[in-house]
């Protein structure tokens, strides 16, 4: 007997060692979002909801063999597993609730009520806590798991990924603004911090080995890796292609990135910095998912199979010194704002020093695939630091970078107002020249952008000011600030000035009361009113922080000044426009409000 147990474990152990060396490719009938792997009994089974089929499919990773097909009725986007209870939970974002699916009998037990559709979830089986976030109401749901009963956090934007850390920290990206990571207290509810990310924020994975959070950009085309505590810093990893799904390993050393438009899968070193490695897969992989023998296994929509590749071999610290990252080449030319070449300076990057040429191009070679600063220096010029982005085994041309003149900010007066990209931001910053512009005749007024785009002065500085991060998480001068003191001596500004407008409105759904009674007399059981949609509750809120470039440096606190507003009309129905028009009405309160502020503080003295 013991002799059999000892064969059938050997047995076991020796499928698994030669199964974790082997590339395996799994046919599925049908296109994936995510992935989730089961490691439960020495079993290994994939979890995946096939959107065509509308179904969750069981997959025994040994055999490669589907083991159920579980019918949802809905488009599964996401699937998490409790491995206390067995059970899954899948959910979709054409569907209001999840279904609970025991994994032993293989079917549907039960279904959570979210009123809502459901782009991913998280799960903290010590907790009994089930996270889920809905982009299109602007909330996340926290479900117990005992009672199944889920209680709604509204967020800021829109919430998209989310993660929950053992102590019960959620962690929520959302898809505008460069704060795009929220912390919720999951026992208070409370929102307790914004922490900064790169642009629209698609997934988020915990390290909890270093305490850090590793976000994945799809627009900036960027990995965030954001320390939850007081130790650590804040760190940017540029990516080689655009992003669609991220795992992060165990040890929290390797990030896994596919990217759906490009048919690749990247592998990224978080301590290090850069991309290791790009892999050309079949076609569209979305998900990717890490076991616990270190072998990953990705998900290729485009070609329907489920793709497992082995662990990476460790790299010894020789073996590193012989292997290079992947990488790729930029190409440019240097100008001035007048567009003339800049025949002489010099690039820094990587450690490297580039000269630029007589005609002022320049190459950089063998460039790590990914994001890099850039700062170019160059007689008569102020240093600018610009970002790139290379690409592996490519030579991207960029845009000619220009350089602007070397001015000093003491004697500038000029004030610059720029807005934010909300609505209404650029409404406020107009109000608020046209309140403090009587009294500030020493000063030149300028208004750099509106809802139309740039002005003609400021549109050459809108690659260089691009993914701007004004403060950081402590509310204080970011490094951006040198971008912003080229654009000051530049355009002779002395301070600028950004306005953000956060406006919403609710409905009286109360209707009219003469025809709700008229429907309910010649139809007794008419089970809705109609209501009137008359915009009351406005809410409006304005934020303005105030930058004097000659005095501002890195780590400050800002100078932020806020306002409020609201406005509770009702009465007959409004149509649009008639509700914009509240609006810029409250807008206007707000700019006196600030501009009355400012002058009790005796804001931009005419000495300056």
């Amino acid at each position: 007997m013991k002799k059999w147990l000892l064969s059938m474990v050997m047995c076991g152990w020796l499928s698994q060692s030669l199964f974790a060396q082997e590339e395996i490719k799994i046919s599925i009938l049908g296109e994936a979002d995510r992935i989730t792997v089961v490691e439960r009994l020495n079993q290994r089974t994939i979890l995946v909801g096939v959107i065509e089929e509308q179904a969750l499919f069981v997959i025994d990773l040994a055999t490669q063999a589907v083991q159920a097909k579980i019918a949802l009725g809905f488009e599964p986007l996401v699937v998490v597993y409790d491995p206390k209870t067995n059970l899954a939970y899948v959910g979709g974002v054409n569907n209001s609730s999840l279904a609970v699916i025991d994994l032993d009998k293989k079917e549907i037990i039960a279904d959570i009520d979210l009123k809502a559709g459901v782009y991913d979830l998280a799960l903290n089986s010590d907790l009994n806590l089930l996270v889920a976030t809905h982009p299109a109401s602007k909330r996340i749901s926290l479900i117990d798991l005992k009672t199944r009963q889920a209680r709604a956090i509204e967020m800021p934007q829109p919430a998209l990924a989310c993660a929950i850390t053992k102590a019960g920290l959620i962690l929520v990206t959302l898809n505008t603004g460069p704060l795009g990571l929220v912390l919720v207290d999951s026992t208070t509810s409370e929102q307790v911090a914004r922490l900064r990310s790169g642009s629209l924020s698609e997934d988020v994975a915990l390290d909890e080995v270093h305490n850090r959070a590793v976000v994945l950009n799809s627009v900036s085309e960027d990995l965030s890796v954001v320390p939850l505590g007081v130790a650590g810093k804040y760190r940017s990893i540029g990516l080689d292609w655009k992003p669609t799904r991220l795992a992060v390993s165990a040890d929290g050393k390797t990030a896994y990135v596919t990217s759906r438009d490009s048919d690749r899968l990247q592998i990224i070193d978080l301590d290090q910095g850069r991309v290791l490695k790009t892999i050309t897969l079949a076609r569209q992989p979305t998900g990717v998912a890490i076991l616990r023998d270190g072998s990953y296994v990705v998900m290729e929509a485009g070609a329907k199979i489920l793709h497992l590749f082995p662990a990476q071999l460790p790299l010894t610290s020789s073996a590193q010194k012989t292997v290079a990252p992947a990488s790729g080449a930029i190409s440019g030319v240097v100008r001035d704002l007048a567009g003339r070449p800049v025949a002489a300076g010099t690039l820094q990057v990587e450690g490297r020093t580039i000269p630029v040429l007589a005609d002022g191009s320049f190459l950089i070679a063998q460039l790590p695939a990914g994001h890099h600063e850039v700062t170019i220096r160059s007689p008569g010029f102020p240093e600018l630091t610009v970002t790139v982005q290379a690409r592996e085994g490519y030579i991207k041309n960029l845009e000619d970078i220009q350089l602007p003149p070397q001015l000093e900010l003491n004697n500038t007066t000029g004030i610059g107002f720029l807005p934010d990209a909300p609505l209404y931001s650029d409404v406020l910053a107009r109000q608020l020249l046209e309140q403090v512009k009587p009294r500030l005749k020493g000063h030149d007024l300028s208004l750099l952008t509106n809802a139309v785009g740039p002005s003609p002065e400021f549109k050459q500085f809108v690659p260089l000011l691009k993914d701007l991060s004004i403060l950081d998480r402590d509310g204080r001068l970011s490094a951006d600030l040198d971008k912003l003191k080229v654009v000051g001596r530049t355009l002779k500004l002395r301070y600028l000035i950004f306005t953000q407008v956060q406006s919403k409105r609710g409905y009286d759904t109360r209707g009219n009361a003469l025809l709700n009674g008229a429907l309910r007399l010649f139809i007794p059981f008419f089970p809705v009113e109609i209501p009137n949609f008359s915009p009351n509750q406005l809410r409006t809120q304005g934020l303005v922080i105030v930058l004097d470039l000659q005095k501002a440096r890195i780590g400050d606190l800002a100078t932020l000044w806020q306002a409020s507003s609201q406005d509770e009309t009702g009465g007959e129905p409004l149509f649009e426009e008639a509700a914009d028009g509240l609006f810029r009405q409250e807008i206007i309160r707000l700019a006196q409000d600030i501009a009355q502020q400012w002058q009790t503080k005796n804001l931009f003295t005419e000495k300056g």
